[in-house]
């Protein structure tokens, strides 16, 4: 099999269980939406786990996998402030607490 079919298989699969994980416990996500968007942050945490939904199907389908990777890389842009308010938020807490709240 080949490399690429590989990294597009398990992309698909961590974006899947991550897009799950925002409608099933989407408190940890609203707590990283950064508070300069509009609107409330479980409407962002809900439709960036659609968003996440929908790439992870578009990277596990062949005829659609190139548009799923150009789904990808955006959909990494977009979230990529919610990281950035995460590290901002957290820095002063001690690992233990941190990874306590990640698992």
């Amino acid at each position: 099999m080949k490399c690429y079919k590989v990294s597009a298989g398990v992309l698909a699969g961590f974006l899947s269980v991550t897009g799950v994980l925002h409608f099933t416990s989407p408190g940890f996500f609203d707590e990283i939406v950064p508070r300069a968007l509009p609107g409330s942050a479980r409407l962002w945490t809900y439709l960036s786990g659609a968003a996440e939904l929908s790439v992870a199907a578009a990277l596990a389908v062949p005829r659609t996998r190139k548009l799923g990777g150009y789904g990808a890389a955006t959909l990494f842009l977009a979230v990529f402030p919610a990281n950035v308010q995460m590290a901002i938020d957290w820095g002063d807490r001690p690992l233990s607490e941190r990874l306590d709240d990640l698992f």
